[in-house]
């Protein structure tokens, strides 16, 4: 049997919109129930507290990727935490130690936090995204039609789910879990 797959989770902090912070909620437990170690990187747009309380909640592993002045909620007590003054280097960090990205809908910070964790790099786990209310619709239209013709296996890089059994189905195909 394969050993529990190690997810990133980028996603909104979850105050916005209480809809989103319902779906971060869902991810988190849900992604805890099927086995999944999670893992976060304080970016821009934080930490994405709602989705890793719900997963701890659900007695997932936790470990975080903060900074040197990050205070880590009570909530989040028991996660493993890895310390970095240099967001570039905590990106580092996530992509030698996930073996995929989810990225749940968020703001805009969120984007430029992926972009930080996936530019270019070497090494970058596959990133699914999931699609909730259509918030990656347009990076869909994207996969599809432009990176795919420059990327020998695209499905390997990145791919759009349109719900959470989707995303964990597509994590399976990804050989990451039994």
């Amino acid at each position: 049997m394969a050993r529990s797959p190690t997810i990133a989770v980028f996603s909104g902090i979850g105050g916005a919109h209480a809809s989103r912070a319902q779906v971060f909620a869902q991810a988190g437990s849900f992604l805890a129930k099927k086995g999944a170690r999670l893992m976060a990187v304080e970016g821009v747009a934080g930490l994405p507290l709602t989705t890793l309380s719900a997963a701890r909640s659900a007695s997932a592993e936790i470990e975080i990727v903060v900074s040197d002045v990050f205070q880590v909620p009570k909530a989040l007590s028991e996660a493993s935490v890895i310390r970095s003054a240099n967001l570039e280097d905590r990106m580092r960090i996530m992509r030698e130690r996930a073996d995929a990205i989810a990225v749940l809908p968020g703001a805009l910070a969120l984007a430029n936090d992926l972009y930080r964790a996936t530019l270019m790099e070497p090494g970058v786990p596959p990133v699914i995204l999931l699609n909730h209310d259509n918030a990656f619709e347009v990076l869909r239209g994207f996969v599809v039609d432009v990176f795919t013709h420059n990327h020998p296996n695209p499905d390997r890089v990145m791919q759009v789910a349109d719900s959470l059994e989707d995303m964990w189905n597509r994590i399976q195909r990804l050989k990451l879990v039994d």
